[in-house]
């Protein structure tokens, strides 16, 4: 997700030309901002990526599962631009030795209760 503070005027990525834009993920933002025609001014960063605005950056590329954290720091999103999923694949070979198979789907079982969307509790 490309986001700004919630108080930026940007609009769009275009609107970044020349603007500072955090991110751990440099090339893969690179690329994507060449794609939405913006010049924004890619650089690394380590950790907590979304506190850096508005102090450091004018702009982050972070991946974002919920957005808590997003909403947490003022932030609003102006572009997605890449969404992804996990694909858990395991080889022929791997998936015929009994030891291995049990590990395996219990990364599987993981993947799964971690990707369900979590019920909301009964207000009392």
């Amino acid at each position: 997700m490309l986001c700004v503070p919630e108080s930026s005027p940007v609009k769009k990525a275009a609107d970044l030309a020349g603007k500072r834009v955090a991110t751990e993920l440099v090339n893969t933002t690179k690329a994507l901002l060449r794609e939405k025609e913006s010049e924004g001014r890619g650089g690394v960063s380590w950790g907590a990526t979304e506190v850096k605005v508005p102090d450091l950056v004018d702009a982050i590329v972070d991946i974002t599962e919920t957005g808590s954290s997003l909403r947490a720091n003022k932030l609003r999103i102006v572009d997605t631009l890449l969404e992804t999923n996990t694909k858990l694949i395991a080889n022929k070979k791997s998936w015929a030795n009994p030891a291995k198979r049990k590990k395996i789907e219990t990364i599987a079982l993981l993947l799964k209760v971690r990707s369900k969307p979590k019920a909301k509790s009964a207000s009392r």
